[in-house]
């Protein structure tokens, strides 16, 4: 993998480096996918790897912990975002290649989904949002309705043209879906960290959602950052 990742910074000079990497859940009805899973844990180890050749070779790099801490409730919620800690199996890998947990920017879930809700109403004055009844047949909503929030009739669905040429769903009600966020990310990545490449390391469920992610922030947030995907089940990375 690090080979990969030498031909891919040979070929592209990048300015800065985003890595995006251990993603975890931390509510308890999740905890299949928890920070003590073995595809989460490979995830961050094989992040913190490539941060550390990256830096090493004099890169300008910024590794990323994305949290999801929506599952919470909103008291520890507020415990958490105080006293952000990284889990305990999570700072052996950190020591096990000498970086320490100042190297590592830890974004939670709940607070890229409040900059995502405001991001798509201003998108929606720009006209770009095509406005959905949640009840609409067609719509899309992650993989799948059933793996989503419950469509509503009498509910607004905010969509944009999905890759498909379908009715892609950004923000439902009150609620940006994980396209949205994930495209927040990517927007506060170029924009915060100024990152023109970014490496998404993650389990590979979620690669689905994360082509969507990528889409909705070059379609919507017109976004510039070129992205290396690399996912990881239980066989190990896929190529």
């Amino acid at each position: 993998m690090i080979d990969r990742i030498k031909k891919e910074l040979d070929s592209r000079c990048p300015n800065h480096i985003s890595i995006v990497a251990g993603h975890y859940c931390v509510s308890k009805e999740l905890m299949e996918l928890g920070s003590d899973q073995i595809i989460e844990e490979s995830t961050f180890c094989l992040g913190v790897e490539i941060y550390k050749y990256i830096s090493d070779h004099g890169y300008d790099c910024s590794l990323i912990l994305f949290v999801n801490d929506i599952g919470i409730s909103l008291g520890e919620r507020k415990i958490l975002k105080r006293n952000p800690t990284i889990p305990k199996n999570y700072r052996a890998i950190l020591d096990k290649y000498n970086k320490k947990p100042s190297d590592v920017d830890i974004w939670f879930e709940s607070m890229l989904r409040n900059k995502a809700s405001k991001l798509i109403s201003k998108e929606n004055k720009n006209n770009k949002i095509i406005i959905k009844d949640s009840g609409d047949e067609g719509l899309v909503r992650c993989i799948n309705n059933a793996e989503c929030s419950v469509p509503e009739s009498n509910k607004i669905a905010m969509t944009i043209v999905g890759p498909e040429g379908d009715k892609l769903v950004v923000k439902e009600g009150t609620n940006p879906k994980c396209n949205s966020i994930l495209a927040t990310m990517y927007k506060q990545l170029q924009d915060n960290k100024k990152s023109d490449f970014n490496i998404n390391i993650f389990n590979s469920i979620y690669s689905y959602r994360i082509l969507l992610g990528k889409y909705v922030y070059k379609k919507l947030f017109d976004g510039t950052i070129d992205h290396m995907d690399i996912f990881i089940d239980e066989r190990g990375i896929i190529q």
